[in-house]
Formats: C-alpha cells, sequence, structure tokens
C-alpha cells in the first residue's frame, strides 16, 4: 500500500478519490473534493516513508 500511495501522481487523485467515495465504507458520507486532500497527505507521507526505507502504518476510524 506504501508503495501504491507513493506512486500516485497528483493527477491521478480527484479520479481515485471520486472512486473511494463511492464504495459502501465510506456511504456518500465522505464527499470526493474531501477525500482528494486526504490521499494527497497520505500520498506525500507514503513517499517520504518510501524514500526513507520506511514503513507505513494507518489506522483509520470512520
Amino acid at each position: 500500500m506504501r508503495d501504491a500511495l507513493a506512486g500516485l501522481s497528483d493527477e491521478q487523485l480527484p479520479e481515485l478519490a471520486v472512486r473511494w467515495a463511492a464504495i459502501e465504507e465510506f456511504g456518500g458520507f465522505v464527499p470526493a473534493d474531501v477525500l482528494v486532500g486526504t490521499m494527497g497527505e497520505l500520498a506525500g507521507l507514503a513517499r517520504r516513508a518510501r524514500a526513507a526505507g520506511e514503513h507505513l502504518y494507518c489506522w483509520i476510524c470512520l
């Protein structure tokens, strides 16, 4: 997951956010425009972790 997130370009984030916003777990409560920012932050974290040779652990509760 770290490498998948790190490999995302900024141009890919809006399309992926729309897809994630439609999944059952989010139940339509998290709009895609909010997810774009969050996903950008996660992608940045993943890029820094990969560059440092570190693992990425993320726990999320909705």
